[in-house]
Parts: structure tokens; sequence; C-alpha cells
């Protein structure tokens, strides 16, 4: 009964820590991403955070962003990456359905791939690609690299946080894009208060235009009535 009772501490004080560390992790990378950032701000930030936190070797953040507005073709760009070792071989955009990255687009979930290498070498052999999504549509992916393959309470943790980034990722893109209608907005009306100004000097031309000419009708007049 004692080894019982002991057993079970055990394994509410494991699962207390495990908690506390999830939940930890969820607030500091909420403070990470408050305020009202730049998307590339915002993204290297996470990225920064992610990698720090997991203790991961490669850290890439890519954006879905409209290629073709005719199509309306799309596909995933590189925002932000943090890597502590050196990595030539990152791609500056994917399409959907095209690598691990546009894979987890494409599928909506989770991808992870294990790379052969041989000992002492010290590329990440575990790759995982996570795809964020805001109203079921896919606004990111983010690849990270590790050179162990990932504990359970890691992925839980990526699985958590997932939605949080997709809801901060939109707001951003919401902010830019007002800010770009705002921007629009003010130049539009800058220029119709342009033309209005034309307008205005054009009839007041017009206006001392037509009081000469009225004088110059009176001149002739008297002097045709002399």
């Amino acid at each position: 009964a004692l080894e019982t009772a002991a057993t079970k501490l055990a394994e509410a004080t494991t699962q207390n820590a495990k908690q506390d560390w999830l939940k930890t992790g969820q607030a500091q990378l909420n403070e990470q991403m408050s305020g009202e950032q730049a998307l590339i701000t915002l993204a290297k930030n996470i990225i920064t955070f992610l990698t720090n936190r997991l203790a991961a070797q490669v850290g890439i953040f890519y954006l879905v962003e409209e290629i073709n507005r005719h199509s309306q073709s799309y596909q995933l760009n590189l925002l932000a990456n943090d890597t502590s070792i050196q990595h030539k071989d990152i791609a500056m955009a994917f399409h959907f359905s095209e690598g691990i990255v546009g894979q987890a687009a494409l599928e909506k979930k989770t991808i992870q791939f294990t790379i052969d290498a041989g000992l002492g070498e010290t590329i990440p052999r575990h790759l995982l690609a996570i795809p964020f999504l805001y109203e079921d549509v896919v606004k990111g992916v983010i690849e990270l690299g590790f050179l162990e393959e990932l504990m359970d309470i890691q992925q839980e943790f990526l699985e958590q946080i997932m939605p949080n980034i997709a809801i901060a990722i939109n707001t951003a893109q919401s902010r830019k894009e007002m800010q770009a209608l705002l921007q629009q907005s003010q130049m539009q009306a800058e220029k119709l208060q342009t033309q209005q100004a034309e307008v205005q000097r054009s009839n007041e031309e017009l206006q001392t235009q037509s009081e000469e000419l009225q004088v110059q009708q009176e001149e002739l007049r008297q002097i045709n009535e002399e």
C-alpha cells in the first residue's frame, strides 16, 4: 500500500510538472506574440521562441501567400528562420504538396520525417512540419529540425499552441490589410482634394474672365453710344 501511494504521488508530481511546463510555455509564447507586431517580426519572434523552447537546431516559418490572384494560386514563402548550425539547404518557397512542408499544408496535418545520418553528424535527423490553421484555412507551416526524436510532451505543446499562432498571424495580416486600405483611402482623398482645388481655380479663372469680358462689353457699349 505504501509503495502504491508513493507511485501515485510520483505520477501526480510528474503530471503536475508536465502541465506546468506546457502552461508556462504557452504563456511565454503569448507574451512573444503580444502587441501590434509586423508580420515578419511576429514570425521571427515565434520561430526563435520555439527553437529555444524545444532545443531545435533548425526552425523555419513559412507563410501562405497568394502568387496569382486571377487563378487563386498560393505557395508557402519563407518569412523567418532560426538555425543554430550551418544549414545551407533552406528552401525559400514550397508549393502545396511539395516536400514535407507542402505536404503538411495540403493534408492540414503534421508530417514527420527521419533522415538516415552517420554517427557523429550534427545535422538535424528528425524533421517536423506542422501547419497552423485559422477557421480551417492553412495560414502557414512551421518546420523544425532536431538531432533527437521529439518527446511526447514537446509534440503535445506544439499541437496546443498552433491555434494561438494562427490567430496571431491572421490578426497581423488583417491589420496589414486594413492599414493598406486606409493608406489607399487617404491617397484617394488627397487626390480628390487636389482635383477639387483645381476645379475651384478653374472656376475662379472663368469668373475673372467673365467679369473682364463684361467690363470690355460695357466699355464698347459706351463708345458706341458716343
